[in-house]
């Protein structure tokens, strides 16, 4: 943590997209040196799967996400997670019960284990910044929604971006002005960023892209 002070605090004032997008450049060093910390501490050396997986079940999840699964399913609409944290295999066991067939895609890191699913006490993968995760997109999404300021890449490179309320995201984009507007049923412009309480304002949004995609 105390690397990170230190470089936001000498990266300056960040009143723009551009300046916080290139602040997630700046600190992307610093996060891969945390990986590389935990990896030589041996944080996850000897880490049990099964033992982690079953802790998977006391992960409370957003309320409304079995509606956005609810609506994947009727609209045929893919979901997916981008992550910066680990595990890829525990995120994919937490979210699987609730969204089912739609989930096609879950990109994190991942502990590394042996041949017997014991951590040897690395980290692989290559995700350690918000830029990383909006280039880990294999298209464009539809709809993202992030609650995170790290998502905020993410939301910018889909068709419409989900900002929940509570969420730093949101804060962030006050600071350097980006428009967000309050979801009230309406479908904004393309590209629009789109303020939402929950995650059944996002399953809400997802019905009315669709439905207005199939009429155009």
């Amino acid at each position: 943590m105390a690397d990170y002070n230190a470089c936001r605090d000498a990266f300056g004032p960040v009143t723009t997209l551009e300046r916080q997008l290139a602040l997630m450049h700046a600190l992307k060093p610093v996060n891969v040196a945390s990986m590389d910390r935990i990896a030589r501490g041996g944080l996850f050396r000897g880490a049990n799967r099964s033992a982690m997986l079953e802790r998977s079940a006391q992960v409370r999840l957003r309320p409304g996400l079995d509606a956005i699964a609810q609506a994947a399913r009727e609209l045929s609409v893919d979901v997916g997670v981008v992550s910066i944290g680990w595990s890829r295999e525990f995120i994919h066991r937490v979210v699987d019960p609730t969204l089912g067939s739609t989930l096609t895609l879950v990109h994190a890191n991942e502990i590394a284990r042996d041949d017997a699913g014991v951590g040897t006490g690395g980290v692989d993968g290559d995700l350690h910044s918000g830029i990383d995760k909006a280039k880990s997109l294999p298209r464009q999404p539809i709809l993202a929604v992030g609650d995170s300021s790290d998502d905020l890449p993410v939301l910018l490179a889909a068709r419409y971006g989900a900002v929940v309320r509570d969420g730093s995201i949101g804060r962030t984009c006050a600071a350097i002005g980006l428009d967000v507007v309050d979801w009230a049923g309406e479908l904004p412009r393309s590209g629009q960023l789109v303020r939402v309480d929950d995650l059944n304002d996002v399953a809400a949004l997802l019905r009315r892209i669709v439905r207005e995609d199939a009429r155009a």
